[in-house]
């Protein structure tokens, strides 16, 4: 042959065989029309260099996600058959791949098909004298212990390192993905690593200054408000947000959210002291 070409019997003529080594590009897309990898440069299935990588995900509370969590996780994955001996694949020489013939309009092409004997492993599993198939790996059901750590973001991994599904024969196994999903919380918002709660004041402790309670994932915190805190003004407490304290690291802040709130009737003591205000303006 020339150039990759072997024109034996070339011209139409019937049992034309072609060699596409060094072509590899009309080795792939006759690949891909035909099934299978054509002549020595076609493409073939290359085998997997570890397991497959899973991915879960688990939903957890904001409060949970600002204090950090332990939860367990089920899931399923792949594992290796236990009491497994293995041997080469005698019919395809512990290859994985067998050679095939295909006829088509242009003449006979030579194909590569993964070894329908071994699956295309180059080995055959077995337990008790019986061929376990798919690479000698069953499905089984476990559990994992997980550690949240405190201050998480919605959207994260964690990654659990060979916790995927184990590699069929000697390649490692794959890894686990978790992924954590906060739900969204009435009480509080996260914007960076501040914490924003809201709480309902008078009108008169804007004025006058004074103290109102309002919830923590820590529990609930007393907030002092200024005298003189204007209408919309929020009140910032330092290092009670997100994140960590400590040198080198950085904590966010607590941010109130003030909304007025404007009582229907007032008491003799509100009314005299809001007459004193107007008397002031």
């Amino acid at each position: 042959g020339a150039g990759g070409f072997d024109f034996g019997g070339f011209g139409g003529g019937d049992g034309a065989q072609f060699d596409f080594g060094g072509f590899g590009d009309i080795g792939d897309l006759l690949g891909g029309m035909f099934g299978g990898g054509f002549g020595t440069g076609g493409s073939r299935t290359r085998k997997p260099t570890k397991g497959t990588d899973l991915e879960k995900h688990i939903e957890i509370t904001f409060e949970e996600s600002y204090l950090g969590v332990k939860k367990k996780i089920a899931y399923t994955r792949a594992v290796k058959v236990d009491g497994l001996t293995e041997e080469t694949c005698s019919h395809c020489k512990g290859t994985g791949r067998v050679s095939q013939q295909a006829q088509t309009p242009f003449g006979v092409f030579q194909t590569q098909a993964a070894c329908p004997e071994c699956s295309g492993f180059g080995k055959l599993y077995k337990k008790d004298g019986k061929v376990v198939g798919n690479g000698g790996l069953e499905n089984r059901k476990e559990v994992l212990d997980l550690e949240i750590p405190a201050g998480i973001k919605s959207g994260s991994f964690l990654k659990y390192a060979g916790r995927g599904d184990d590699g069929a024969g000697d390649v490692p196994s794959g890894d686990l993905y978790v992924k954590i999903l906060v739900q969204d919380s009435t009480k509080y918002a996260r914007k960076t690593d501040d914490l924003y709660v809201k709480a309902e004041v008078s009108l008169f402790d804007l004025v006058l200054g004074g103290e109102v309670e309002v919830p923590h994932p820590e529990g609930k915190m007393t907030v002092k408000i200024p005298k003189g805190t204007q209408v919309g003004q929020k009140v910032r407490v330092a290092a009670k947000g997100f994140g960590e304290k400590g040198l080198f690291k950085s904590k966010g802040d607590m941010i109130v959210e003030l909304q007025i709130s404007v009582p229907k009737k007032l008491t003799k003591e509100q009314e005299k002291l809001r007459k004193e205000l107007q008397k002031l303006n």
